[in-house]
């Protein structure tokens, strides 16, 4: 298959236009303060490192949407007694409802999504999807290497 990856991303671009429509819909959010939801009703407490890697997004970025939650009272930050540098994130009442929300909202896209695919086929896919999560996150990481040492480096240093 030539180019599998221009097919994927108008899938994932198909999936993010329909799920921004639909969260701010909904739940008023965005859509990267849905991700965020989603990911801290899952593995709460969390860092903003971890919520950045996770989602795969930029940490600035993600900041920005903390704060806007924090705002709304949807995620609290905590600094730990035992560590003032860290900050943990969390679901407030309000959050932990909208996730609840927005976990039956996904079940609920996912059934739509996968309509027709038999569950081995689904199985067969997730595994395949997982492998290319992997290979993306090693091209990232490998890219971003060349970044810092590239041209990018030297067209912004002294001179």
């Amino acid at each position: 298959m030539r180019f599998l990856a221009a097919s994927l991303v108008t899938l994932t671009n198909l999936f993010r236009r329909e799920s921004a429509l639909a969260f701010q819909r909904l739940f008023g959010l965005s859509l990267v303060e849905s991700h965020i939801v989603a990911r801290l009703g899952l593995e709460a407490p969390g860092s903003l490192d971890a919520l950045s890697h996770r989602i795969g997004l930029a940490k600035s970025q993600m900041s920005r949407s903390v704060s806007s939650l924090v705002a709304q009272k949807i995620v609290r930050r905590e600094r730990p007694a035992d560590n003032n540098r860290e900050i943990r994130l969390s679901l407030t009442a309000r959050g932990r409802e909208i996730h609840a929300a927005l976990m039956r909202s996904a079940e609920q896209k996912n059934k739509l999504f996968t309509a027709g695919i038999s569950r081995r086929d689904l199985e067969h896919l997730k595994r395949l999807v997982d492998h290319l999560i992997a290979n993306s996150r090693e091209i990232l990481r490998r890219e971003q290497e060349l970044s810092d040492e590239g041209f990018g480096a030297d067209a912004n240093g002294p001179g």
